[in-house]
């Protein structure tokens, strides 16, 4: 389940710009984003997955977000386009780069843009694909893995589609959820030892 909420724009891009800094600690991140939560539309049963009025996640997005959630690590908001215009003037970013949502840890209220790539017909091609394509968007990915490829092939895929953009991956392989980078990519052993 999700809630709903009418944010006030500036009680979100208060809590994005001091999520952004290093020097603000937990407890003040923590009050900021509780500041949203007041906005919300109807009750809120403690559910993780946010989205924010205007905003419009596709069925897919919806199923991605709420089974990165049940880890019970992350928040995921889904912004508005006025939201992330907005977030785009007062960072000075420019391009055509449109995230889906913020994922915000639960502990620490770090904050990351993140496009959401799904998969269900996986092959080391359309798993290239949706990398490239994804980058365009947020320098880091959800990428969801719901039909059926062998390891070989995922690492395959996930080696030919990593790019320089790229950050990390939170990948969804088997119902199990994994956070990769760069270095555990391209390690000799590591997504054969520990992706499972």
């Amino acid at each position: 389940m999700y809630i709903q909420i009418e944010p006030k724009p500036k009680a979100f891009l208060n809590f994005y710009l001091l999520a952004c800094d290093k020097k603000a600690g937990w407890r003040v991140k923590k009050a900021a984003f509780e500041e949203i939560l007041k906005e919300e539309v109807g009750p809120n049963d403690g559910e993780s997955v946010i989205i924010m009025t205007g905003s419009k996640p596709s069925e897919t997005e919806l199923q991605t977000a709420e089974k990165l959630t049940k880890s019970n690590k992350y928040y995921i908001v889904f912004p508005n386009d006025g939201l992330i215009n907005e977030i785009k003037r007062l960072t000075k970013e420019s391009g055509k780069k449109r995230n889906d949502i913020f994922i915000i840890d639960k502990k620490t209220f770090k904050t990351i843009a993140v496009d959401i790539k799904t998969c269900g017909d996986p092959s080391p091609e359309t798993i290239i694909a949706h990398l490239s394509e994804g980058v365009n968007q947020a320098s880091c990915l959800i990428l969801d893995i719901t039909g059926k490829i062998d390891k070989k092939k995922l690492i395959k895929g996930l080696r030919g589609g990593w790019s320089k953009g790229l950050k990390f991956l939170f990948l969804n392989y088997h119902g199990q959820w994994y956070l990769i980078d760069k270095a555990k990519v391209f390690h000799r052993n590591w997504l054969i030892k520990n992706v499972r």
